[in-house]
């Protein structure tokens, strides 16, 4: 029946198929979930129903809501014993901080993260956070260690056959290549990356076009960057998702100059 605890995990379940598609409509189940588990008091499913919460309002630009679910969802997992729900919440605090720029806070979720036994949480999410490892250390400079890391999470994506893991590690694996010169490389990495696209969802297709505009801009195809970052802030926009301010930051770094020089 509507509201019950069957109901409410259906709910977390629904939640979870629709990221990386549409956020809004996953915020919705997760919000059902949670209002229904929550007068039955602290469980691992009201922590899956937290974490999904927390994942889609930081996606849809509410970070201090976000902040506030994930850290609620980060103590009952630990008062619970759940490795799993705190090492999903930790991912989403990483996330929080990546989306700020903060890569001091960044790398202090990943050092927790690190202490919990990679046995008791699925793979999914200990690939992940080493995923999230390889962008602090390609972001501080030190590109070897994060090309590696993203090459072994790659490989293990591949066998079990996650394509959204697979393209996320291409994409970075693009990134790398272009702060190291390697324009060609960084082309052949990103068409690998979109060829996953279809199966891997809306947020990998995006990463893909705001990495290829990098692309255009550092080979000097100003107005093809122009075009792609613009595409992919439209896209951002239909489905409700902000800019992120990383990002946002990154561009202006890189190509601001150039690209105000193109402009004008």
């Amino acid at each position: 029946p509507p509201g019950g605890k069957v109901w409410a995990a259906a709910q977390v379940w629904l939640g979870l198929l629709s990221l990386r598609a549409v956020d809004t409509v996953g915020l919705g189940h997760f919000t059902a979930a949670r209002d229904a588990l929550a007068p039955h008091g602290p469980s691992p499913m009201l922590v899956q129903a937290l974490n999904g919460r927390a994942s889609t309002l930081r996606n849809t630009g509410r970070a201090a809501e976000s902040a506030e679910e994930v850290h609620r969802a980060l103590a009952m997992a630990r008062d619970l014993g759940d490795a799993y729900g705190e090492s999903a919440a930790l991912y989403h605090l990483t996330g929080l901080a990546n989306y700020a720029a903060d890569q001091q806070a960044e790398f202090g979720w990943l050092r927790q993260a690190q202490q919990i036994d990679p046995a008791r949480v699925p793979p999914v999410i200990a690939r992940r956070h080493v995923i999230n490892l390889a962008d602090c250390l390609m972001k501080i400079g030190d590109l070897g260690p994060a090309r590696q890391a993203c090459l072994d999470v790659l490989a293990s994506a591949q066998e079990a056959g996650a394509a959204a893991l697979q393209a996320e590690c291409l994409t970075l694996m693009a990134d790398i290549e272009l702060r190291t010169g390697h324009a060609t490389e960084a082309m052949a990495r990103l068409a690998e990356a979109l060829g996953l696209a279809p199966r891997a969802g809306t947020l990998v297709l995006l990463d893909c076009l705001e990495m290829c505009a990098h692309l255009c801009a550092q080979t000097q195809r100003w107005a093809q960057a122009l075009t792609l970052w613009a595409a992919a802030v439209a896209c951002e926009r239909q489905i409700g998702l902000p800019d992120i301010p990383s990002e946002i930051a990154y561009r202006s770094e890189e190509h601001t100059s150039e690209l105000q020089s193109h402009h004008d």
